[in-house]
């Protein structure tokens, strides 16, 4: 089982339309006008100057994968069929997490407190966008990483609540990536403070030829 790693005060890229879709702008069937994009384009460069993203990962490595299960390294089993069938191929796992932290989190909440409702979703909506963006640019760091070593990362990653993989399993990852320690809270129905946090899995595979 590998150590936890930490990046910090990055900013990391994202796609103002990821945000305008989650707002509800469709290109082709929402009008807006200049001046409301501006203003709109405007929120989002703010929340983004309040994110204050930090990424964390673990490599943790997979001693079985049964049809509904899989154990890794540590005595860690993840009851879980689809998990199961994402990690079939995989001989490690990645843990990730990407959290926008607090500072935005309170802003959100003074905003929609002081009755500015319209400026608290861009600000949500960005927040959201950019914390995943962040689990992205991690994705795509392990990517290269991994490929120096002739290993291949899944093009895709699952999280909690993903099909039958239970949001209760937000505590394994909370607990072997050492979130608190970061200031991320977990609640008793699994949610993570600040609201603006992810976590993920990814699967690390080999090459028949380099097995």
């Amino acid at each position: 089982m590998g150590e936890v790693k930490i990046f910090s005060g990055i900013r990391v890229p994202y796609k103002n339309s990821m945000i305008y879709t989650r707002l509800g702008y469709m290109k082709t069937s929402t009008a807006i006008s200049r001046e409301q994009a501006k203003q709109v384009d405007r929120w989002i460069a703010e929340a983004e100057m309040i994110c204050d993203i930090i990424l964390i990962y673990r490599l943790i490595g997979i001693e079985n994968v049964c049809p509904c299960s899989v154990r890794l390294s540590g005595g860690i089993t993840i009851n879980s069929a689809a998990l199961a069938a994402f990690l079939k191929d995989s001989r490690e796992a990645v843990f990730m997490a990407s959290t926008a932290g607090t500072a935005v989190d309170n802003e959100i909440n003074r905003l929609q407190n002081s009755g500015e409702m319209a400026k608290a979703l861009v600000y949500d909506a960005a927040a959201s966008v950019i914390a995943d963006a962040g689990l992205d640019w991690l994705t795509a760091y392990l990517r290269r990483l991994l490929m120096q070593g002739g290993k291949i990362l899944t093009d895709k990653r699952v999280s909690p609540g993903y099909a039958d993989l239970e949001l209760s399993n937000q505590l394994i990852l909370y607990d072997m990536l050492e979130l608190s320690k970061w200031g991320i809270q977990i609640t008793p129905k699994y949610m993570l403070v600040p609201r603006k946090s992810v976590t993920a899995i990814a699967g690390i595979s080999v090459p028949y030829n380099n097995a």
